[in-house]
């Protein structure tokens, strides 16, 4: 995969904890398999519809997720390549006919992109 030009890192490592609380507990419930909704309302905050999502999409929760997944995912035979192909096949699988399969579709397209923006950024480092 070719990856675009990257800009500068504005956050800190994933590896370290994020400085909010709520977002660093967050990201530990989705990594333990919580669903974003769930992960949200346990990191301390009131349910309100398209809020987990967009903390999720937050680059520094992104990121952080992601590394968090990391070992379990290289554990598990998965490197990053698969798994964006595996996201992009669940998104063109989803039933656009529904709500919810627009939903699926959407998150799957959404961790998708997050995972090739990490795996770019991976590179980038690589390199220099």
């Amino acid at each position: 995969m070719q990856c675009m030009p990257s800009s500068p890192e504005p956050h800190p490592s994933p590896a370290l904890p994020l400085r909010k609380s709520q977002w660093e507990a967050f990201a530990q419930a989705v990594v333990a398999g919580r669903t974003l909704v769930d992960a949200y309302e346990g990191a301390g905050y009131t349910r309100l519809y398209g809020a987990a999502s967009h903390l999720a999409a937050k680059p520094a929760v992104a990121r952080r997720i992601a590394w968090l997944k990391a070992p379990r995912d290289k554990a598990a035979g998965l490197d990053i390549e698969t798994a964006i192909v595996r996201l992009l096949d669940m998104a063109d699988a989803a039933d656009l006919l529904t709500a919810a399969g627009v939903r699926d579709a959407r998150e799957a397209l959404e961790d998708a992109w997050r995972l090739y923006t990490e795996l770019c950024r991976s590179r980038a480092a690589a390199d220099n």
